[in-house]
């Protein structure tokens, strides 16, 4: 995707449950830009853009599992 020079845009992270349920990951999710001087990334994924380039954007969630071996968020 684009994000133009001066603009914000609201990234977003979702799952999917075995039962198909959507679930939205963003504010328990971190992001990273490879370079914070093209897309410029504060608190849960408002990336902002600085100049033009490219740049390399990751998110993470980080899945925890309770002892009966079930994923719990």
């Amino acid at each position: 995707g684009t994000i133009p020079t001066g603009t914000q845009e609201q990234l977003t992270v979702s799952g999917t449950q075995f039962d198909d349920t959507i679930l939205d990951l963003t504010t328990q999710s971190t992001f990273a830009s490879s370079s914070t001087g093209v897309i410029f990334i504060v608190g849960t994924g408002l990336a902002s853009g600085v100049s033009a380039g490219t740049s390399n954007v990751t998110a993470t969630y980080t899945v925890h599992v309770n002892r009966s071996g079930i994923a719990a968020a």
